[in-house]
């Protein structure tokens, strides 16, 4: 069902009536056709899937008391939906939602919640063409902290005209141990389209509690 925070297309409209789905990007409201959802089967989503469904079991098998740790945690730190308000998580979305990190690693798992969900990783990162060599690097402005990791999602090789988020922008590497300030992401000779393509990353880093920074989108545009 929508979600109308006006009359519905008078103003701002965000979901979908029928066939209808509505958005807001830059240019102004957006009315399109409902796309159908479908359930892919790739091994990556498979993994995906298979992983959320252990951090599930494994969170209905905590102990009760720590269950309502989680619980109270998730009641105390409520987030922001996409339309901007405020909503309260359950306990085993917020156990999943940090373990599942943890658990990719190869980490513990924390059967208890941490004291806050805020992650302060004094840490940034830059995307950039090497024109030497036209791979893609990335230079760290910090130091990774101990059990911390650098998540790394990228497309395929895009139009240059490619501004929406495309599907095929998923995660393909995490860095666990800095290798210094710079980190190769893609070596130049992998690059087949140099000069007429653009690539979409997103990034984030975590902390030792599987807690992130905010999601950060680049569009890279390759070299020759």
């Amino acid at each position: 069902m929508a979600k109308v925070k006006d009359p519905f297309g008078a103003r701002e409209a965000r979901g979908s009536v029928g066939g209808i789905t509505a958005s807001r990007n830059t240019s102004g409201q957006i009315l399109r056709c409902k796309a159908s959802p479908v359930q892919p089967r790739t091994n990556s989503q498979t993994t995906i899937r298979a992983a959320m469904q252990r951090m599930t079991y494994k969170y209905q098998s905590l102990s009760a008391e720590n269950i309502i740790l989680w619980q109270d945690f998730a009641s105390n730190w409520p987030v922001t939906d996409v339309f901007g308000d405020s909503i309260t998580l359950s306990g085993m979305n917020w156990f999943v939602a940090l373990n599942s990190r943890l658990d990719y690693l190869g980490k513990a798992i924390q059967e208890q919640p941490p004291l806050t969900p805020n992650c302060d990783i004094d840490l940034s990162g830059s995307i950039f063409n090497d024109v030497s060599t036209s791979s893609i690097m990335m230079s760290l402005s910090g130091t990774l902290p101990s059990g911390g990791a650098l998540w790394i999602s990228y497309s395929s090789e895009l139009p240059l005209s490619s501004n929406f988020k495309k599907k095929s922008l998923k995660l393909r590497k995490t860095f666990s141990n800095q290798e210094g300030p710079t980190i190769t992401l893609i070596d130049g000779t992998d690059i087949l389209f140099g000069g007429t393509s653009r690539i979409q990353f997103e990034h984030f880093f975590t902390d030792s509690k599987g807690r992130s920074t905010p999601v950060v989108r680049t569009n890279i545009d390759t070299k020759a």
